[in-house]
């Protein structure tokens, strides 16, 4: 699972902390997080970089307004008509508050279906992504399930991802066995 934060972080580093293009004055990034038990080793591992993260996009100079969002999926408890997807924290820049949020969730065994469509879909419905043309909006979709389980359609949801100019990256999570 650490793997996922690396190429996290990679993925956002430009290369030059010095210099930060027009385009990069907005970063949003909402991750949809698999918690279904077969991921439980996931939360304790977003919960322990997220410093390392917000740390290294704040040390970007000029420094990017930079909001953080969770979607969880896959839990049975978050609900049947929600597609077992809840928003766990909206896009914020209050990441004592993400913090927090983060760690009322308890790790759990839950067997849980992963609708993968249903959580894209909540990540672009339920957040509120900048106005700003230029800024980076992107969906980290981490998770170990099949991404075409359950009735909503995944690549429906990716085509409405791109319309509204947000960046869709899964990473994949292996588990020991």
């Amino acid at each position: 699972y650490k793997v996922f934060l690396v190429v996290f972080i990679l993925l956002l580093y430009s290369g030059n902390s010095d210099t930060t293009s027009k385009s990069r004055s907005v970063i949003d990034v909402v991750f949809c997080l698999d918690l279904s038990g077969s991921t439980n080793g996931l939360l304790d591992d977003v919960r322990e970089k997220l410093w390392d993260i917000v740390n290294q996009v704040n040390s970007y100079r000029p420094a990017p307004e930079f909001r953080i969002g969770v979607i969880g999926f896959s839990r049975p408890s978050f609900g049947a008509k929600n597609s077992y997807v809840k928003v766990i924290q909206p896009l914020t820049t209050d990441y004592d508050q993400l913090n927090f949020e983060l760690y009322k969730l308890k790790p759990s065994v839950e067997k849980g279906d992963q609708i993968v469509g249903e959580a894209i879909n909540s990540a672009i419905r339920n957040m509120s992504w900048s106005g700003d043309e230029d800024a980076l909006k992107i969906i980290y979709l981490v998770g170990n399930g099949m991404v075409n389980a359950g009735g909503n359609d995944y690549r429906a949801a990716c085509d409405l991802a791109v319309k509204k100019g947000i960046i869709v990256n899964t990473l994949y999570c292996r588990t020991r066995n």
